[in-house]
């Protein structure tokens, strides 16, 4: 093997340059330990000039894999791993961060931390969000919370337990997070909460004024504005968005953002009537990249999207199929609004094939028991509700949503079920 820097084969000049290294440990005059790193901490400084809030995602790598090295081997540490971390993270960049810490114990508390923050999401990813709860809610403990390496164990902790469906204490680290450097994900998270609670008006609000630092973060904000579009029926808003979302992940190389993208566009357009064949087309696309970047819950959101076309389709065989896909998928991962998601489709289902009412109210009690518990997701509620005939029921638990429309977007809804 050669390597054209330097004259000499690339193992020889390893060799070389270990035995140099190490050649003046005994000697009077040689560096001693503390020599050493205090070097790698002006070089790690140096490394993190390199990190600015403009730098390409490949200048963040190169200063990243080395800086963690040298900061492991030398047990030195400075403030911008952490926010190079999160970047390649929020990139959909965790596997290859994982690869650059060591196999066992990192050298310092603040590497632990980042070790922890990056074991967690990858628990997240593959399925495990229970997992990553316990893994960062252990390694959170001690860590001091006005510390960079603790928001970041911290952020994702929050968003780990929000894949468990505890949006509620997801939102309390949210904000306890704000005014620090976790700020704009925090404010980010906390718009998310806000439509989530059918605090529409308001997260549309807060989104015009957000302002993200990338490529990345804008993709984010389309697709929230995107999912306030679309559970006010306003679909063809919806689509346009998370097309734009779509097309900006594409030209950035970020395949994690262009799978959500993508879903969130089936998740639109299944309710349109365009049929399974078209569903399965932008299914098909996201499958593909989520093999390359795994989120078994857009799996979960996937299916749920068939299964609401298959409804439309009074493909009713078809649709239940897809209804227990759902939850079985949402179970083996501890995903709760998984089964928000099939309560919703299972209720489209019963009123479009005529299947017993029973049934259909009790899938709408276990939705609002659900959506009640975890703090989230409370909009299906008088969505479904106005399907079955049960509207007046709940209007008087829901009447704070702030519907973009008012009433209008409840009969847009109602049209959905009766088309």
């Amino acid at each position: 093997m050669q390597d054209d820097a330097y004259e000499l084969p690339y193992t020889l000049h390893h060799a070389l340059r270990m035995a140099i290294g190490d050649a003046d440990a005994t000697m009077p005059d040689g560096w001693s330990d503390l020599d050493r790193q205090q070097v790698a901490q002006r070089l790690l400084s140096y490394l993190g000039q390199r990190v600015t809030d403009d730098a390409d995602r490949f200048t963040i790598t190169q200063a990243l894999e080395t800086g963690l090295k040298l900061a492991n081997a030398q047990s030195v540490f400075e403030p911008w791993l952490v926010d190079a971390t999160e970047r390649l993270v929020e990139a959909g960049e965790w596997s290859t961060v994982g690869g650059w810490l060591p196999a066992d114990e990192p050298a310092t508390p603040e590497l632990q931390a980042i070790n922890a923050a990056i074991k967690g999401v990858v628990l997240r990813r593959e399925g495990d969000p229970r997992g990553s709860v316990a893994v960062l809610d252990g390694a959170v403990t001690g860590l001091p919370s006005d510390s960079e390496h603790g928001r970041l164990v911290r952020v994702h902790l929050a968003h780990a337990l929000r894949n468990t469906g505890d949006y509620t204490r997801a939102a309390g680290i949210y904000n306890e997070l704000l005014d620090s450097d976790f700020d704009h994900v925090a404010r980010y998270w906390l718009c998310d909460h806000d439509y989530l609670n059918g605090r529409f008006r308001t997260a549309l609000s807060q989104l015009e004024s957000w302002e993200g630092r990338n490529a990345a973060d804008e993709g984010e904000r389309l697709r929230l504005v995107g999912h306030i579009a679309r559970v006010n029926a306003r679909f063809d808003d919806a689509v346009v968005t998370y097309t734009r979302a779509i097309d900006l992940a594409d030209a950035e190389g970020l395949a994690a953002a262009e799978a959500k993208a993508l879903v969130n566009l089936a998740q639109t357009r299944c309710w349109t009537g365009v049929g399974a064949a078209a569903i399965g087309e932008i299914a098909t696309r996201a499958r593909d990249l989520l093999d390359l970047v795994p989120n078994p819950v857009e799996l979960v959101k996937l299916r749920s999207t068939e299964a609401v076309a298959a409804a439309i389709a009074s493909d009713h065989d078809g649709a239940r199929t897809a209804v227990d896909d759902t939850r079985r998928l949402a179970e083996e991962i501890g995903y709760t609004g998984g089964h928000n998601l099939a309560d919703v489709a299972a209720i489209l289902l019963a009123v479009r094939s005529g299947d017993a009412p029973a049934a259909a109210s009790q899938a709408l009690a276990d939705l609002g028991r659900r959506t009640a518990g975890s703090g989230g997701n409370i909009y299906w509620v008088p969505i479904a509700a106005a399907w079955i005939g049960q509207g007046d029921e709940y209007d008087h638990r829901w009447r704070d949503i702030e519907w973009l429309d008012g009433e209008d977007t409840l009969r847009r809804w109602a049209e959905v079920a009766t088309a």
